[in-house]
């Protein structure tokens, strides 16, 4: 795998982290303080994340082909 595409992958995931993270915590100030304002962030924070795991989940099934292709090139030469 490139250290390029590791390094994108890893952003991301810690991209989604900090989504993840901020959902969590304004969801838990909705439910605690009955903030609606925290309700609206916590569902935009998900939706931003469901995006992010698309893109990382398609980078992680490229990364993992180019990596079985790379050992297949690699066994035959």
């Amino acid at each position: 795998m490139e250290e390029n595409t590791q390094t994108v992958i890893t952003e991301n995931v810690d991209k989604a982290k900090a989504l993840f993270d901020c959902a969590y915590a304004n969801a838990t100030k909705f439910y605690t303080k009955g903030t609606a304002s925290a309700a609206a962030r916590a569902r935009k924070s998900l939706s931003e994340l469901a995006k992010l795991a698309k893109v990382v989940r398609k980078d992680l099934q490229d990364a993992k082909k180019a990596k079985i292709a790379e050992r297949k090139a690699s066994k035959t030469a």
